[in-house]
């Protein structure tokens, strides 16, 4: 939703974002979507951790 907003010039998108960010306050809508994006974060470098280790794992077998 961000990026309707600050990247790009998505009408749509930036409806969505001033509807959420009404009900919400501007400070808890972006504090909410940075929790979001750090949680996705989080989980895409856990994968990548078990993926290695599996690789590694195969390597040697």
């Amino acid at each position: 939703m961000l990026n309707g907003t600050q990247y790009h010039t998505d009408t749509e998108k930036a409806l969505a974002w001033k509807k959420f960010e009404n009900i919400l306050g501007s400070d808890n809508a972006k504090a909410l979507v940075m929790n979001q994006l750090h949680s996705k974060v989080k989980a895409l470098l856990l994968l990548e951790h078990l993926v290695s280790l599996v690789l590694k794992k195969h390597k040697k077998a």
